[in-house]
């Protein structure tokens, strides 16, 4: 109720000046071609080259990052590789009518290149799970190896969290259908966000087992008379 109270007002506001139901924003396949276009590198980012790569040099393994977010590390988007006739049916057109040349532009780009299309979604589910190499930010050190960390960990935690019967129905569906959407369509870095709640639980799973064993009492071995306290032998 309070969802539709507070998007209600909005999307009639669509319905009425676009001419269609649009619950809040129109960008679903504006984002579908940022991930699937001749430039395609799997998130909204063109590839970054070696050169870009060396010129970012010591700056991606500084703790502040303000310096790798600035134009001249971090400015290439797929907007930018549009072709002038792309470019002139989107300029000045509202959101619904780029929505519709966008869907345009990505279905039929699918259609004309399938197996770029299914390397592109393989590249997207390890850019998800990993790190987005095309993306400055992850050229530190520091976050590349907090990332496979979490991963190894998360991946040894769902052994030991299914061995442990743990409840993960709910967590898989919500997973597997985020991982499923940015896979068929666009990731980016940021994307791999809601997943850590649930690695961070299931690292600490796989952290707290040596802790647990040295917690559990140990029996005395059979035959070394040893005696609950307070027995009589």
């Amino acid at each position: 109720l309070t969802t539709f109270i507070v998007i209600g007002p909005w999307t009639l506001r669509n319905r009425i000046v676009h001419e269609k139901w649009v619950p809040i924003k129109a960008t679903f396949w504006v984002n579908v071609w940022k991930g699937n276009n001749d430039y395609a590198t799997g998130t909204d980012r063109t590839a970054m080259s070696d050169e870009a790569k060396a010129r970012l040099g010591s700056v991606a393994n500084q703790l502040d990052d303000s310096q790798v977010m600035e134009y001249r590390y971090d400015g290439q988007r797929q907007y930018v590789m549009l072709d002038p006739s792309q470019q002139s049916r989107l300029r000045n057109q509202p959101e619904v009518v780029q929505e519709e040349v966008f869907k345009e532009l990505a279905v039929g780009w699918i259609e004309q290149h399938p197996r770029r299309y299914l390397e592109l979604c393989g590249i997207r589910l390890f850019k998800t799970l990993t790190i987005d190499w095309d993306n400055p930010k992850a050229e530190n050190i520091f976050y590349q190896i907090s990332r496979f960390v979490l991963l190894g960990l998360s991946s040894a935690g769902l052994v030991v969290a299914v061995r442990q019967k743990w409840s993960l129905v709910f967590p898989a569906v919500l997973v597997l259908t985020a991982l499923a959407t940015y896979t068929l369509t666009v990731t980016a870095a940021r994307f791999s966000i809601p997943f850590e709640p649930l690695q961070l639980c299931l690292a600490a799973a796989v952290v707290a087992v040596p802790f647990e064993r040295r917690a559990q009492p140990s029996h005395a071995p059979i035959g070394m008379g040893w005696l609950p306290a307070g027995s009589n032998p």
